[in-house]
């Protein structure tokens, strides 16, 4: 038996032609319909999935990881700004929520494949009466198990859903990524009151009022739509402010694709797979992290911090060439020093620049500053950074010079100290840097050898 068109007579509703009725399941199959100017054609939906599939999850594959970079490069020379964390978050999930759907339709593809080419060498049904198995097995399988024509007509159509999912949460986060810096452009005219966060939460706020406030009305005339008056004020201005709302969250993009899964499948069950599809994508981010690592047997008894450890995070030579990644903490140049002097980087969190306005009375700023006042200014700057920063070699504490510095593999602000180690004995030494200005800053120990 094989699979026949969708305007073919469909052989599970019978194979033998009978005047009296036929004790066999009259059941019709689901078959994917085709849009007018397709029908007739030889588009197969099946195989242009299958082509789109492969293509993009070997490609996002390799453009993941240099997506991050580049993203994490704009938190870089932004690190105060909460609107682009927001939007390299959304990227990273519509990311993974392609390659999670992706990887799930190329699997159910496989398996669907698999069972056509079964069904071509094997043609037919399952022949329970050749089955080494009694009654009771039986009557049980033939009730409950589906045959092959039916199983390869549900895989198929697993497949082409799990398609549809993927790209339009795909798309829903893009867009969000473009709605996030929209409003993050606009809040750009009103720093003249607030900060820019605030702004941008009082924006964001006030369309996600906007909305809630449309939807709840409609549900109120939904429950009681005798109190809807045609012409009336309600009827006049609710669509207007509804298209606001509709445009504004993109609902074009994928309002109808949604739409058409709610009208097949139930609300909570599908927002259930939306749930599942983006618990799948924070695994596929935070899985590379090692965030799942941490509790195994092998880190219970081991640790990255403190002398000794040589921790690649605080040695440039040690870093991947192309990494971006590290722009938090302070680090020096080498492992194993060979020069005269050891370069160490303090990077300049702007997250913690409050602390230093705190702490530093007057601290100046280099805007608008030129010459000798900028030069004084700048001295006021690195004497903060030198009490921010306390740094001691070999347990002494040393006070080296400190110079503004970008780095130029991270592109991160910050200071650069020339240590001399010139005298210093061959073998391991320690460099200290406690990092606050209370009594309990946060130490980093780099060891190094000469």
């Amino acid at each position: 038996m094989t699979l026949e068109k969708p305007d073919q007579e469909n052989p599970l509703e019978s194979s033998e032609t009978s005047t009296e009725p036929a004790p066999v399941s009259t059941e019709v199959l689901p078959q994917k319909v085709l849009p007018d100017h397709l029908s007739g054609t030889s588009f197969d939906t099946s195989e242009k999935e299958l082509i789109i599939s492969v293509a993009t999850v070997f490609s996002l594959l390799q453009v993941m990881q240099p997506l991050a970079d580049q993203l994490r490069m704009l938190q870089v020379q932004f690190p105060d700004t909460l609107v682009l964390y927001m939007i390299v978050i959304y990227s990273n999930v519509a990311v993974a929520c392609l390659i999670c759907a992706f990887f799930v339709h190329l699997a159910a593809r496989g398996f669907w494949i698999g069972l056509l080419g079964l069904n071509s060498v094997f043609p037919g049904d399952v022949d329970l009466d050749k089955q080494p198995m009694g009654p009771l097995s039986k009557a049980f399988l033939k009730k409950r198990m589906p045959s092959i024509e039916r199983l390869i007509g549900s895989v198929d159509r697993f497949g082409s859903l799990i398609f549809a999912v993927g790209s339009s949460i795909a798309i829903m986060n893009l867009f969000f990524c473009v709605l996030i810096g929209l409003v993050g452009l606009a809040a750009l005219a009103l720093t003249w009151w607030l900060p820019l966060e605030q702004a941008f939460f009082l924006l964001l706020g006030i369309m996600l009022g906007l909305f809630y406030v449309l939807v709840a009305v409609d549900q109120f005339f939904r429950k009681y739509p005798q109190k809807l008056k045609e012409g009336g004020l309600i009827a006049r201005w609710w669509p207007r402010c509804y298209k606001v709302a509709f445009y504004f969250f993109g609902s074009p993009l994928y309002g109808t694709i949604f739409s058409k899964f709610t009208s097949h499948i139930p609300v909570k069950k599908f927002w259930g797979i939306i749930a599942v599809f983006l618990f799948a994508s924070i695994l596929i981010l935070y899985y590379p992290l090692g965030i799942f690592s941490r509790g195994s047997v092998e880190h219970r008894y081991f640790s990255m911090e403190g002398v000794a450890a040589v921790n690649a995070d605080r040695y440039a030579n040690l870093r991947p060439k192309d990494t971006r990644r590290f722009f938090k903490e302070p680090f020096i140049d080498t492992d194993v020093v060979r020069d005269p002097y050891l370069k160490l980087f303090l990077p300049m969190n702007a997250k913690r620049l409050d602390t230093w306005e705190a702490n530093c009375e007057d601290l100046p700023t280099l805007e608008d500053v030129e010459n000798e006042a900028r030069r004084e200014a700048a001295g006021g700057i690195i004497d903060c950074a030198r009490r921010y920063y306390r740094v001691s070699l070999n347990g002494d504490e040393i006070q080296p010079d400190l110079l503004f510095h970008q780095d130029p593999q991270t592109r991160v602000l910050g200071f650069l100290a020339y240590i001399p180690v010139r005298d210093l004995e061959n073998g391991k030494h320690v460099l200290r840097v406690a990092r606050g200005f209370g009594d309990d800053p946060r130490l980093f120990d780099i060891p190094f050898w000469k």
